[in-house]
């Protein structure tokens, strides 16, 4: 009876924290960016070592989002925005955020490749902007970024993409400065991906920027996992009959 004891707890231990670590990966995500530029030579440069902040806008319900108190009487959200509407909103934040001294929810610095990652992101809308921009000959557009990211099917459904990935655009911010740039500091693109590649222009919600890894990313049926519950009842199914079959004996 001990034994039957011992293994009910394990398994149902295990079971559990299967559970809610289901749960929990269901209501986060990640959002990863890759910042780099092209030069008016076209040469590919990472940039390592700038800041980017995220400050949340929006929740996410699973349907529709709620703009934030702070924030709800300056702009309005919906899922079926142009690149254009999107702009505006990140303007309009980012000058409220600016003028009102906000701070940041979360504060990043890119590594050498140019890539930061926020990780465990509640669901909803962030805007993404800058935090040092004033160092850099170029500075990243801000804009507004959904988690999980929504893209729209043929069926008008929209497929959920939980872990996603950006590259920001960048915008010469002091003209010249880079227009002969040093043929020692060049860095080989060969492991980079430039931003006109078509194979990453794919058109999102919520993103007015490229999409940098393909079919990498949790989908919504990731997170039903059949094989979890076949095995929840057939655990299930063996304590019941073991602990049957033990008060029977006694």
């Amino acid at each position: 009876m001990i034994n039957a004891k011992r293994l009910f707890i394990i398994v149902f231990t295990c079971l559990l924290s299967l559970s809610i670590n289901n749960v929990y990966a269901q209501n986060h995500g990640s959002l990863t960016i890759h910042c780099h530029y092209l030069d008016v030579h076209n040469h590919i440069f990472n940039i390592s070592q700038d800041h980017i902040a995220l400050i949340k806008i929006a929740d996410y319900d699973g349907n529709d989002y709620q703009v934030l108190d702070k924030y709800s009487k300056l702009v309005t959200i919906k899922k079926d925005m142009s690149a254009s509407e999107q702009n505006g909103v990140a303007t309009k934040l980012m000058d409220y955020i600016q003028k009102n001294n906000i701070d940041y929810d979360e504060e990043l610095i890119t590594n050498q490749r140019g890539e930061a990652t926020f990780r465990d992101l509640d669901y909803g809308i962030y805007i993404i902007y800058e935090h040092n921009e004033s160092e850099f000959a170029y500075k990243m557009e801000p804009f507004i970024i959904s988690i999980p990211l929504l893209e729209k099917e043929d069926d008008e459904s929209y497929e959920e993409d939980y872990d996603v990935d950006v590259e920001p655009k960048y915008s010469r911010m002091r003209p010249g400065i880079d227009e002969e740039p040093d043929d020692d500091s060049k860095e080989e693109p060969d492991d980079k991906i430039p931003s006109n590649d078509e194979n990453f222009k794919k058109e999102k919600n919520f993103s007015q920027t490229s999409n940098y890894k393909d079919n990498q990313k949790l989908k919504t049926g990731d997170y039903y996992n059949p094989e979890y519950w076949l095995l929840l009842m057939i655990m299930s199914i063996i304590i019941f009959i073991m602990f049957h079959r033990e008060n029977i004996r006694h």
